[in-house]
């Protein structure tokens, strides 16, 4: 009967000399010193009843909420070893806080914010939290820092350069390793070197797999040549650098570069190749320098926001399809040095509204105009000699033309679909209209055909249903099939008697 007391009562005694161990200030402070007492473990031969099983012993600071009892508290990590504490380092080295104001004294001045946060300490019981590092963040710095739209991309790659790291690099120059590449992780094209690049074919440059990665170029001064489809289909290629250096730039060089929005070549520049800018569908602008003699074939093929256009005078000739469908482009002037414009150059383009000639240019294209359909008048300069086929055709808006003397033929369908025109005159020297050189002119009322022409083409006034007279020169000796069908409003026509040869339908309807 008296053992069970002295069991009680030795239990007492190790509890009482437990908590000695303890001073009082460590249950309201907890362990300030970041160190923990040895554990203490009663076993059964002292006297302590187990009612679980006991592993390593866990031993943390007490406080005023632990009610004064010794709390084994559970690691958060299911991988950490029995007994370990989650928060702390490896288990030869453990982790200590460091004692209060001993953080702020290591940290330089001006850093008081980030200290807690990068440490990892944490107040005190007690201590009020500080509100700076709570409200505080990175975004709240940067959000000082925005730049207005149009210079953000530029100083956002400026700035992700300067850290980048290459990821891909090789050669490029046309004699091998004359010129050099790099790739970095911020999307920046570098090449380096002297002397021309290399020309390739579709998709065979040696960043092509990488071409969407691409978001700016530059190249570097002492290279003198954009190679053929060299930056071909780079999608997100925005910002280009383009020295003086370089006098050329080949066919397809910028083909499809769909987020490219401006563009200022180079003094250096003499050549620009065929389709060099073609579906470059976000270019707005481009400066052509004034070196350049030669604008290539479809350039600007599909640039349907370009809305601004500059030609230095110096250039001779303008390519076929050259601003083909740039629907953006309302005005363009052609310098004095133009003296050829090939076909359909701007054709497509439906809110151009003037266009400027100076003395210089002998031919117009066929289907030059094509499709403009908010052209209203044009002046062709004195010295042009032919109009191609369908050059005006479709001009929906067209009210006057003068075509100036010198001209000695017009094109078959020259006219076609004007009908807004309501009178034209031919000059002297003209020898033929053309097939359906005027279809379609639903409002023309009057047409001048001077001596000298010898042939009027098939259809060539079909469906002009406000034209009431018409007087053909003495000379003309051909009229061709339908040419007057479905003129309903004319009333009178005069024929000579040159004339051997009327055409079928000629008067129809």
């Amino acid at each position: 009967m008296r053992r069970p007391w002295k069991r009680a009562f030795a239990l007492f005694l190790c509890l009482v000399m437990c908590l000695s161990l303890f001073p009082a200030s460590a249950f309201a402070e907890g362990d300030v010193a970041g160190e923990t007492a040895d554990p203490v473990i009663l076993s059964e031969s002292e006297g302590a009843q187990a009612t679980e099983p006991v592993g390593e012993a866990i031993s943390l600071p007490q406080t005023e909420e632990d009610g004064g009892q010794l709390i084994a508290a559970p690691t958060d990590d299911p991988t950490a070893p029995a007994g370990a504490d989650a928060s702390s380092g490896p288990e030869d080295e453990p982790t200590e806080p460091p004692l209060e104001g001993e953080a702020a004294a290591q940290q330089p001045e001006g850093s008081k914010e980030s200290s807690s946060a990068e440490s990892g300490t944490v107040p005190l019981a007690g201590e009020p939290m500080d509100e700076s590092v709570i409200l505080r963040s990175d975004s709240d710095e940067e959000s000082l820092t925005l730049t207005e739209p149009e210079d953000e991309i530029l100083l956002s790659a400026q700035a992700e350069t300067q850290d980048a790291s290459i990821v891909a690099s090789g050669t490029c120059g046309a004699q091998g390793d004359n010129l050099t590449w790099t790739l970095n992780d911020a999307g920046t094209l570098t090449i380096s070197g002297e002397g021309p690049m290399a020309d390739y074919e579709s998709g065979a440059t040696p960043w092509y797999n990488q071409k969407n990665s691409v978001k700016s170029l530059i190249i570097g001064n002492g290279v003198t040549s954009i190679g053929d489809y060299a930056y071909y289909h780079c999608n997100n290629l925005a910002i280009i650098t383009i020295p003086d250096s370089v006098t050329s730039l080949g066919d397809y060089a910028l083909y499809s570069c769909n987020s490219l929005t401006s563009i200022t070549l180079s003094d250096g520049v003499t050549c620009v190749g065929n389709y060099a800018f073609a579906f470059c569908d976000s270019l707005t602008s481009v400066t052509i320098p004034n070196g350049v003699m030669h604008i290539g074939d479809y350039v600007f093929y599909f640039c349907s926001s370009l809305h601004t256009i500059t030609i230095p005078d110096g250039v001779t000739s303008i390519g076929d399809y050259v601003f083909f469908n740039c629907r953006s482009l309302s005005s363009v002037t052609l310098p004095g040095s133009v003296t050829s414009i090939g076909d359909s150059v701007f054709s497509g383009c439906s809110a151009l509204t003037n266009v400027t000639f100076t003395a210089g240019v002998m031919s117009i294209g066929n289907s030059t105009f094509y499709g403009c359909s908010s052209l209203i008048s044009i002046i062709l300069p004195e010295g042009v000699t032919s109009i191609g086929d369908s050059a005006f055709r479709g001009c929906s808006a067209l009210t006057s033309v003068t075509i100036p003397v010198g001209v000695t033929s017009i094109g078959n369908n020259t006219f076609y679909g004007c009908n807004s025109l309501t009178s034209i005159i031919l000059p002297e020297g003209v020898t033929s209209i053309g097939d359906s050189a005027f279809r379609g002119c639903s409002a023309l009322t009057s047409v001048t055909i001077p001596a000298g022409v010898t042939s009027i083409g098939n259809n060539s006034l079909y469906g002009c249903n406000s034209l009431t007279s018409i007087i053909l020169p003495e000379g003309v000796t051909n009229i061709g099939d339908s040419a007057f069908r479905g003129c309903s409003a004319l009333t009178s026509v005069t024929i000579p008697a040159s004339v051997t040869n009327i055409g079928s339908s000629c008067f129809y309807g």
